[in-house]
């Protein structure tokens, strides 16, 4: 049943909208209807009572005009019993409230506000504990020009069941009569019930979609429970206070916010002022506790370092007695007289490590705890007795480490002399750092075995454009109007991190393994036992058809859309011994529309060949913000096209295929020259940088566009 006491908080008091026993589709009904009637009557928010968009935002797809979230974390008891016996279980209630007043100025704006799709509520068992129940509700209002409030019905929205037993439920709303110069008043409310579990972390982004004019934030915790935040990229502190009852009280307003975020090549974590908050109690039997939890109350932006010491706590306390070292891996290390060095050892237990890993056949299971993989390497260094370094960064889709606000949002490295072992998700030769690790700041201790000693800082090497390379040899030829085509690849660097991982067979990666390092490691299916090995075959048949689906989708991704067929590929080395070895592999397949007639001549689109490539167009050709990518990398391409037999082309037409653009951001260069009856273009495409200055953002925009530009480009061959 619905909870007696007031489900909102604008005055400080905590939610508790929903009770704790079986919540079901009339428990939920009655939940949205009480959000929707309660939100309109929500006091102390007069940015709701705007009706009139700025002049100078008129020209905006939309303007919010007024942002809300409030957020609650509530803890209390409830009891539970197994027989005769009884005891208690922590339950967590979290209430979030998202309420936007936005006034719809175009078409754009308008498809965007017209479709909600959410997840109206889930229902999960767990034994012994009991139901965490998710649920969220929406309520919408639609404000004509003249003032006229209309709210939308209840019973016009659309509800799905899912999931086992309809324990899963979805709703849909297209908003009757919203039209361009309308404003909508719409609120999310979201409602969590979790036992003995904590609640994710909760990011307040203070830049929307588009302009807003009043962002306020309200939040309410549990004076029982330790809340940690912390602020990033310029975000407003809370102003920070307490309610009748000594809970926390938190609050933040920003006014006139005009910048918003791109589509493209951007990072909200590094680039978004934004607040993270840790929600967390102690009291939770099923989670480690970190020191830093073990004070209730309030921790604003803490120090860092403290942080990074529930890091290596949780290491020391949960990891370190697991994964003991295999004997054959370490027996064969300390019996190959030919690893004489620490870094030769390092490597050859990296490979190993990694062949086990690879051996897993379910490719979604083969790599799922980065933690597991490093604390495992470590203890095969220490058996080995390598020396080695333990180092605490983040991914560049976390906080930076200096300013971490959980241990949940690190990553562990090795280091061992000048060679740096990370969790990749492919066959990376040992000593390469994953894309989203390089350049970033990292803590060290020196001596990997010792947890209580300080930590130095350093930042992790960053890669350049020459290591991060995919090239391809695209052959071609014609039958009629359908290009047969050869393309071979060659991938090194973060190119290669995408698909060493996707396209070779649970087979093909860990024979590799076994043939590069030693008769005394395993091939497929030596290791199985007999059961298993009556389905080798199956399993190694199911993988390949497998693997036909995923290069029809790797050629799916190159051109940008399907290819009339794919008639064969292989898979040549995969590059596991050197840090930016390249992996190489051959696709072929056949593709239409790439031939018109013109009387006797043929137009070719040749151009295409060089596959999809990225279009900048409208809004996002404006930029007031630092440009970040994945790597800095080099795409080449040669392109060998036979020309259909009869057929010639001239100097004029290969001259109109040549382009250079070359700029600080990188460069863009083709070249075409024929010899006999094959035109031969050689292209590069060169991005310099991992983070470009949004100074830069024409000379990088020059560079998008002549890829883009030479994909339109067509010749015309005569016969």
């Amino acid at each position: 049943e619905i909870s007696k006491k007031q489900p909102l908080c604008t005055n400080g008091s905590l939610c508790r909208v929903a009770g704790p026993q079986a919540f079901n589709q009339h428990d939920y009904r009655a939940y949205a209807n009480a959000m929707r009637e309660q939100v309109c009557q929500m006091k102390g928010l007069p940015e709701f009572d705007t009706r009139q968009c700025p002049a100078n935002l008129k020209g905006e797809s939309a303007v919010i005009l007024a942002a809300y979230d409030e957020v609650t974390v509530d803890q209390n008891k409830r009891l539970r019993s197994t027989g005769l016996n009884f005891y208690n279980v922590r339950q967590l209630t979290y209430n979030h409230i998202k309420r936007r007043l936005v006034a719809i100025n175009d078409k754009q704006a308008l498809d965007y506000y017209s479709q909600f799709d959410y997840q109206a509520f889930k229902k999960q068992h767990t034994f012994g504990i009991g139901d965490d129940v998710h649920c969220s509700a929406l309520g919408v209002r639609v404000i004509k020009p003249d003032g006229t409030v209309r709210e939308v019905s209840a019973d016009e929205f659309v509800q799905n069941a899912e999931g086992e037993k309809g324990k899963e439920k979805r709703e849909k709303l297209t908003v009757p009569g919203l039209q361009v110069g309308d404003m909508i008043d719409f609120f999310v409310a979201t409602m969590e019930q979790l036992r003995e579990e904590n609640i994710p972390p909760i990011i307040i982004s203070y830049i929307n979609d588009y302009p807003t004019i009043s962002y306020r934030v309200h939040i309410v915790t549990d004076k029982n429970l330790t809340t940690q935040y912390r602020t990033l990229n310029g975000a407003p502190d809370f102003t920070a206070s307490t309610d009748d009852d000594d809970n926390i009280v938190l609050d933040a307003k920003v006014n006139n916010i005009t910048a918003t975020e791109p589509d493209l090549w951007y990072n909200p974590i590094r680039q978004t002022p934004s607040t993270i908050l840790y929600i967390t109690s102690k009291k939770i039997r099923t989670e480690w506790v970190p020191i830093s939890v073990k004070d209730k109350g309030l921790q604003a932006n803490p120090d860092a370092n403290t942080i990074i010491k529930d890091d290596w706590d949780f290491w020391e306390t949960v990891y370190a007695i697991q994964f003991k070292a295999r004997g054959d891996e370490v027996k064969a290390c300390r019996n190959n007289p030919a690893l004489t060095t620490d870094e030769q050892k390092a490597d050859f237990l990296y490979k190993a490590l990694m062949q086990k890993h690879c051996s897993v056949s379910d490719q979604e299971h083969r790599f799922n705890n980065p933690a597991s993989f490093i604390v495992e390497l470590a203890n095969w260094f220490k058996a080995v007795k390598i020396p080695f370094s333990r180092l605490t960064t983040t991914t560049t889709e976390a906080e930076p480490v200096d300013k971490l606000i959980s241990y949940k949002d690190t990553q562990w490295l090795l280091k061992v002399g000048n060679h740096y072992y990370a969790f990749n998700q492919g066959p990376m030769g040992p000593g390469y750092i994953p894309a989203n690790l390089q350049g970033q700041k990292a803590m060290m201790q020196a001596d990997g075995k010792n947890f209580k000693q300080e930590a130095v800082a350093l930042v992790l090497p960053q890669s350049t454009a020459q290591d991060n390379v995919a090239s391809a040899a695209v052959s071609v030829m014609w039958d009629g109007t359908t290009a047969h085509i050869i393309r071979r690849n060659s991938i090194s660097g973060a190119p290669k991190e995408r698909f060493s991982f996707a396209l070779p067979t649970t087979e093909q990666l860990t024979n590799e393994y076994a043939d590069q390092m030693g008769h005394s490691f395993f091939r497929y299916g030596d290791d199985w036992t007999k059961k298993e090995k009556r389905s080798l075959e199956e399993t190694i048949s199911k993988q390949k058809e497998q693997q036909k689906d995923i290069f029809k989708d790797e050629v799916n991704d190159f051109l940008g859309e399907d290819p009339l067929s794919v008639d064969s590929f292989s898979i040549g080395t995969l590059g596991i011994n050197e840090p930016y070895a390249p992996m190489h592999y051959m696709v072929a397949y056949s593709q239409n529309g790439l031939v018109k007639k013109a009387g006797p001549n043929l137009i070719l689109a040749i151009g295409k060949l060089i596959g999809d490539q990225l279009k900048i167009e409208g809004r996002d050709r404006k930029r007031t913000v630092d440009v970040v990518r994945t790597a800095p990398v080099t795409y080449s391409y040669q392109l060998n096209v036979q020309l259909p037999q009869g057929y010639k082309v001239s100097k004029d037409a290969l001259a109109a295929l040549n382009t250079s653009v070359s700029n600080a951001a990188g460069r863009f260069v083709s070249r075409a020259s024929a010899s006999g009856d094959i035109i031969v273009i050689k292209v590069e495409k060169v991005y310099n940088h991992y983070v470009e200055p949004v100074a830069n953002w024409q000379q990088l925009l020059s560079i998008v566009d002549a890829a883009y530009n030479f994909t339109q480009k067509q010749i015309v061959v005569k016969r």
